[in-house]
């Protein structure tokens, strides 16, 4: 795809794999190009982080904030409550080369 459209600018991935396919794609290509994903994992964190700045960005869900959400859900069922809705919308987080911070951040609660 990129060597027969070499006008392309930017590639977006739906999930982890196609990140990391892209990724690994434009840096073996020499193109320059910007990757935008979806997922986070340890590798894609050092991909945001790569000096070669092909990724710029990808989300990723918010685990607290699930379990949070749940937890509260739970907690309402055992105590005889609604949950009224019945479905939370928890968003999930962007991780991206203008906000570093956030990357670091998850890469630390990796190890524990």
């Amino acid at each position: 795809m990129l060597s027969a459209s070499p006008e392309i600018n930017l590639l977006w991935a739906a999930n982890e794999g196609g990140t990391v396919g892209l990724v690994t794609a434009v840096k073996a290509s020499g193109n320059r190009v910007a990757v935008f994903g979806t997922d986070i994992s340890e590798q894609i964190a050092g991909f945001v982080l790569a000096e070669d700045d092909i990724l710029q960005a990808t989300t990723g869900q918010d685990p607290v904030g699930t379990v949070q959400a749940a937890y509260q859900m739970a907690k309402n069922a055992i105590a005889g409550q609604a949950n009224d809705p019945i479905e939370q919308l928890v968003p999930g987080v962007t991780y991206s080369r203008a906000d570093t911070a956030t990357v670091e951040a998850y890469l630390a609660g990796l190890g524990g």
